[in-house]
């Protein structure tokens, strides 16, 4: 099993062979989101120094001695929340167009029930009460949308490695996947809600470029919303998080089965709050989108985006 710091180098080369310079560098993020906690790193850390320490380094000393006082004891009890990931999480949106945390959907989709899915299975999560919304909707064209809303918890990313405790197992692999007559050796099965916001999301896993997946998500916005999560633990705060993706509609000659979920990832989109001691506000917005193959490249929305001070 590759490392993590493999995965890293094996994400930077895939975005390295993609034309990602329209509107902004993935660089560039890096270099913001790095930019904008300094302040987390300093109340995080209470030192002098800490401003100059990576944010990933700071947050992991911390990680740690948190992991050292509670280590079995929170393995045992993430461990019987997985294995209890029976049931659809309550809150999912299905006869119902919108929640507390999703807007209305759009007067021209329908909800997914008119798929004839195993809604109950699509549904699922690990039941560790972060995901609180979920909404899997149809446009016209057959392009899908997911939204996913919750509070951001503890990661439990250290028990997806045994059986039966990621989802994305069950998505057949991407490499003999055709999209448009175009290929899809080299793409990931990735999450929408992964197991590092504190819970897993059977909803919205779509086929993505190892450059989105890696790059710009696992050690670019995901990353700084996991920082972000253990600041708000460490101060007694909350972080949440809309998640959404939408696939690109059925093209052309592909052996793609959306019933059985496998979709192609077009566009990308997170809101982060943070609940702060005036109450809550939006500290980022992350909106991406991806073009079809072969080129699959990844277009940061400048406009949209936002990061901000807390």
């Amino acid at each position: 099993m590759a490392s993590k710091v493999q995965k890293g180098v094996a994400g930077r080369k895939a975005a390295k062979a993609l034309d990602l310079t329209p509107p902004l560098k993935i660089s560039k993020i890096v270099i913001a989101l790095d930019t904008i906690t300094m302040s987390l790193r300093k109340r995080l850390m209470k030192s002098k120094n800490a401003s100059t320490k990576g944010m990933s380094k700071a947050v992991s000393e911390y990680s740690d001695a948190l992991k050292a006082a509670k280590k079995r004891g929170a393995y045992l009890r993430a461990k019987k929340m997985l294995n209890s990931a029976t049931e659809p999480v309550k809150a999912i949106l299905d006869n119902k167009d919108k929640g507390d945390w999703l807007p209305a959907a759009p007067k021209n989709a329908k909800i997914w029930l008119s798929m004839k899915l195993d809604q109950k299975k699509w549904a699922q999560t690990r039941l560790t009460g972060a995901i609180q919304e979920m909404r899997a909707i149809i446009f016209p064209n057959k392009q899908v949308q997911f939204d996913i809303a919750g509070e951001v918890k503890p990661s439990i990313s250290s028990i997806r490695g045994e059986k039966g405790m990621d989802f994305k197992d069950e998505l057949p692999s991407p490499s003999k996947k055709r999209y448009n007559g175009h290929s899809l050796k080299g793409f990931e099965r990735a999450h929408l809600w992964g197991h590092g916001f504190g819970d897993e999301a059977k909803l919205g896993l779509m086929y993505a470029p190892k450059a989105l997946n890696q790059e710009v998500q696992g050690f670019g916005i995901e990353m700084f919303i996991r920082d972000l999560q253990l600041l708000a633990q460490h101060e007694g705060r909350k972080v949440f998080c809309h998640c959404r993706a939408l696939s690109h509609p059925p093209k052309g000659k592909s052996n793609l089965s959306p019933g059985k979920g496998e979709l192609l990832i077009s566009d990308v989109f997170y809101e982060v709050t943070y609940e702060a001691k005036d109450g809550r506000k939006i500290v980022g917005r992350f909106v991406a989108s991806i073009s079809e193959p072969p080129e699959s490249k990844v277009l940061i929305d400048k406009d949209q985006s936002l990061l901000t001070e807390i």
